[in-house]
C-alpha cells in the first residue's frame, strides 16, 4: 500500500461525498476516519499511517487557513511522525515518501508547462507532470540511498500508475458486493433454518 493508493481512495471517496452534498468539513473527518479504518485493516502499514496524517494535517490547514501553503501541513506532518518515532529520519520509506511530494510540489508546476508547451493534452500535461516531478525529485536520494538510479522508471511509472485508479475502486467494489451477497445468504439460511424448524415443531405438534 502505497500513497498513491490512499490519493487515490481520498478522491474516490471525496467525489462521492461531494455528489451526496455532504459539507467540505463534515467531508473531511468522514474521510479521516475511513482512512483510519482502512489503516488498520491493512495492518498499520508505515506508508498509510504518513498519507493518513498528511491528509489529516491538509484538511486541518485547508479549513483553519485563507490561503494555505502546501509546505506547512507537510511540515507537520513530518514533524508529528519524528516526535512519535524519531528513528525515522534515518528511515528511507519516510525520506522517500516526504522527498515525493515536495518534489510534487515545487516541480509539476514548471514540468507541466513544459509539456504543455510542446502540445500535449492539459489531462496528459497534468498527469505526466505529477508522475515526472516525484520521480526526478526522488532520484538524487535513491541514489544516495541504493547507489543506483532505473531511468526506465521516469516511462514506465506513468504507464502503470493510471490503472489504480480502476483497479482500486473496482477492488472495493468487489468487496462490498461480497459483504452484502455474504449477509443474503445468511439470511437466507436462517429463514430456511427457522422455516424448517417451525414447519418440524407445527407438524409434531
Amino acid at each position: 500500500i502505497s500513497g498513491q493508493h490512499i490519493m487515490i481512495l481520498v478522491l474516490l471517496i471525496a467525489s462521492i461525498l461531494h455528489w451526496l452534498k455532504i459539507p467540505p468539513i463534515s467531508r473531511s473527518i468522514l474521510i479521516a476516519l475511513f482512512l483510519t479504518f482502512y489503516a488498520t485493516i491493512t495492518v498499520g502499514s508505515p506508508s498509510v499511517w504518513r498519507a493518513l496524517i498528511m491528509y489529516i494535517c491538509i484538511a486541518i490547514i485547508l479549513h483553519l487557513e485563507s490561503s494555505p501553503s502546501p509546505i506547512r501541513p507537510i511540515s507537520i506532518a513530518a514533524l508529528i511522525l519524528l516526535l512519535y518515532d524519531p528513528s525515522l529520519i534515518k528511515n528511507a520509506a519516510f525520506m522517500l515518501s516526504f522527498t515525493a511530494v515536495l518534489s510534487i510540489i515545487f516541480l509539476r508546476s514548471p514540468i507541466e508547462f513544459i509539456f504543455t508547451r510542446i502540445h500535449l493534452p492539459k489531462v496528459i500535461a497534468k498527469y505526466l507532470s505529477v508522475t515526472f516531478a516525484a520521480n526526478l525529485g526522488t532520484m538524487p536520494l535513491v541514489a544516495y540511498l541504493f547507489g543506483t538510479v532505473s531511468l526506465s522508471a521516469l516511462f514506465v511509472n506513468p504507464l502503470i500508475l493510471w490503472t489504480f485508479t480502476f483497479i482500486l475502486p473496482t477492488a472495493f467494489f468487489i468487496a462490498f458486493l461480497s459483504v452484502i451477497a455474504s449477509i443474503f445468504v445468511f439470511c437466507v439460511l436462517e429463514f430456511i433454518v427457522d422455516t424448517s424448524l417451525f414447519n418440524k415443531i407445527f407438524t409434531n405438534s
